[in-house]
C-alpha cells in the first residue's frame, strides 16, 4: 500500500496475469469480528502504522547531514496480532485463492482471545538485506493442501512475516520475535525495540545503511498497472 491509500495488487483470483491493479484499500478488507471485538482491536492498526513511521523516520534522518542516535519501542504482540487481523480480513473479503479452505473461524477465535495463541505462531524477521521503501506488502504462501501457511508482510521493505507453523521450528524463514533491530550508519545507531511479554525473546539484528538509491526496489515485480475502483 502506498501513500495514496490505494494498493497495487497482483496474483489475486480476479486480477490479470502479470498486471498490477490499483484499488482502494477498503475494497480488500472485511470485518470478521463483532463490533465489540473490532473496537477492541482497532489500536492494532495504529501500532502497525507507528512501526512503519519509525522505520521511515530512521531512514530519513540517516539521509540528513547530522543524523542522531534514536530509540523507539513498539509492542510486538500488537504488531503480530495486526498481521493476523490483516490475514483474516484478506480471507473474509474473498481475496485468497482456494478461499474456502482457509480456517478463518479458528484464526478469528485466536485473534479475539477465544482460543489460546499457539506457541509458534507470530512475527518472524528474515535475515536479509533490504532496500528501504515506503510501502506495506502482503504475499501469502500455502501448504500443498491450499491452506495458507504464512504471509510475508514487509513494512518499508523490512522483511517481516507472519507464520503459523504446526510444529516447533516448523518455519525456517526468519528469527522468531526478535527484540532489537539496530539500524546503523557509520557511528550512529538507531534501535527499534519490539517489546515482548515473554522475556525469553532477546534476539537482535543489525542493519548497516550502505547508501541511498533512486532505483526501484529490486524484488518488486515490474508489471503494468491498471487503476480501478
Amino acid at each position: 500500500m502506498g501513500p495514496s491509500g490505494k494498493s497495487a495488487v497482483y496474483g489475486l483470483p480476479w486480477t490479470k496475469h502479470e498486471q498490477f491493479t490499483r484499488v482502494s484499500s477498503e475494497s480488500l478488507v472485511a470485518k470478521v469480528l463483532c463490533k465489540r471485538h473490532n473496537e477492541a482491536l482497532s489500536p492494532l492498526d495504529a501500532e502497525a502504522a507507528r512501526l512503519k513511521e519509525i522505520i521511515g523516520r530512521f531512514d530519513a534522518d540517516f539521509g540528513t547531514s547530522a543524523p542522531m542516535q534514536d530509540v523507539a519501542i513498539v509492542a510486538g504482540e500488537d504488531v503480530e496480532r495486526w498481521m493476523l487481523k490483516t490475514l483474516c480480513s484478506f480471507v473474509a473479503s474473498k481475496q485468497a485463492k482456494k478461499n474456502e479452505l482457509q480456517p478463518l473461524d479458528r484464526w478469528a477465535a485466536v485473534l479475539s482471545g477465544e482460543e489460546p495463541w499457539p506457541a509458534e505462531w507470530g512475527l518472524y524477521l528474515a535475515v536479509e538485506d533490504f532496500q528501504h521503501d515506503r510501502h506495506y506488502r502482503f504475499e501469502t504462501f500455502t501448504k500443498p493442501s491450499g491452506e495458507i501457511a504464512f504471509v510475508k508482510l514487509p513494512i518499508n521493505n523490512v522483511k517481516f512475516a507472519f507464520a503459523m507453523p504446526e510444529t516447533p521450528g516448523g518455519y525456517k524463514g526468519g528469527i522468531f520475535r526478535p527484540r532489537y533491530l539496530h539500524f546503523k550508519q557509520r557511528n550512529v545507531r538507531k534501535t527499534l525495540i519490539l517489546s515482548w511479554q515473554n522475556q525469553i525473546h532477546q534476539d537482535w539484528l543489525e542493519f548497516t545503511r550502505a547508501g541511498k538509491t533512486s532505483a526501484e526496489t529490486p524484488d518488486w515485480p515490474t508489471y503494468d498497472v491498471k487503476d480501478i475502483r
